[in-house]
């Protein structure tokens, strides 16, 4: 017979800032990234690169305006705004 054993996900704090418009420039130094700017839609958008190891795609190396960018004890990691209200929350302080 199976011996089935439960499980549950260990909760991960990081540290994380959301991309603003104001805080461009300091969100690239922070995270050691660097501003870029891609064409979407016919438009010209700046985006910070955000040094992420083992990323599954381009975009979560890029962090746009709206997006959150978090600190692990391993990496980095871009979310956008609906990924990063559905696995968070904030700690009391």
């Amino acid at each position: 017979m199976v011996e089935l054993q439960k499980y549950k996900s260990i909760p991960l704090e990081v540290e994380a800032v959301e991309v603003t418009v104001e805080n461009f420039h300091e969100v690239e130094e922070w995270c050691k990234g660097e501003i870029r700017t891609a064409l979407i839609d016919g438009e010209f958008v700046r985006y910070v690169k955000v040094p992420v190891k083992r990323p599954r795609n381009q975009r979560q190396t890029k962090a746009f305006v709206g997006d959150w960018i978090l600190k692990t004890p391993a990496t980095l990691k871009v979310y956008t705004p609906a990924a990063f209200n559905n696995n968070f929350v904030l700690l009391d302080s």
